[in-house]
């Protein structure tokens, strides 16, 4: 599997229905610069790395689309379009010229495997509350055939970019689990992870 098709693209059908509430999406890890505390961005160049300009174009609108009235997004592939990324020089002039006072890029970094035993349970769950009645239950359910199950968890990596300051000023680390398809991840990824930076006042 390419990452969103290169950078988001998956085939698994979502076999867990969340990690927290109806998402499939958590922010696993955050890091705030504790030195440069900018106030929130108010225009914005966001970038998606990746070889697939489909999504690119897709996840880079769902964040722009995602900002309040307060804040102006710019996606990237308006000022670089093609197939390639731009180059470090391009993106500086860019940056200048239009004015923005920080950079959010988005990147996958991992896409793992994760299996489990689940026992078959031949029984309802009972409610006991003595050994015997344990023991009863728990040493048939040991020996009934159960099966493995195999999960698929896509770590996103998300960097928000003081322009001012020159640095990365907030970078958090998302999870999905078994995303049924490349646009529910986008849109997933997208929203827990600007509704964070609102609230960590990295966007407005």
């Amino acid at each position: 599997m390419r990452a969103f098709r290169s950078l988001f693209s998956l085939a698994s059908v979502c076999a867990v229905a969340a990690f927290v509430g109806c998402s499939s999406t958590r922010i696993a890890s955050v890091w705030m610069d504790p030195e440069v505390r900018p106030a929130p961005f108010q225009k914005v160049l966001v970038a998606v790395i990746g070889r697939d300009q489909d999504l690119r174009h897709i996840a880079e609108d769902t964040f722009v689309n995602s900002l309040s009235s307060n804040a102006q997004g710019v996606p990237s592939y308006t000022l670089f379009p093609g197939d390639r990324m731009p180059e470090l020089s391009e993106v500086r002039a860019a940056v200048a010229k239009m004015g923005a006072d920080g950079v959010v890029v988005y990147r996958v970094v991992g896409v793992d495997k994760v299996e489990s035993y689940a026992p078959g349970v031949a029984t309802p769950y009972p409610s006991y509350g003595s050994f015997e009645s344990y023991w009863s239950y728990a040493v048939p359910v040991a020996y009934e055939s159960g099966y493995l199950v195999e999960d698929e968890i896509v770590r996103v990596e998300t960097n928000a970019f003081s322009v001012a300051q020159e640095t990365v000023v907030w970078s958090a680390q998302s999870e999905t689990l078994n995303p049924g398809s490349a646009e529910l991840l986008i849109d997933e990824v997208v929203l827990a992870t600007t509704e964070r930076m609102r609230k960590d006042k990295i966007l407005p």
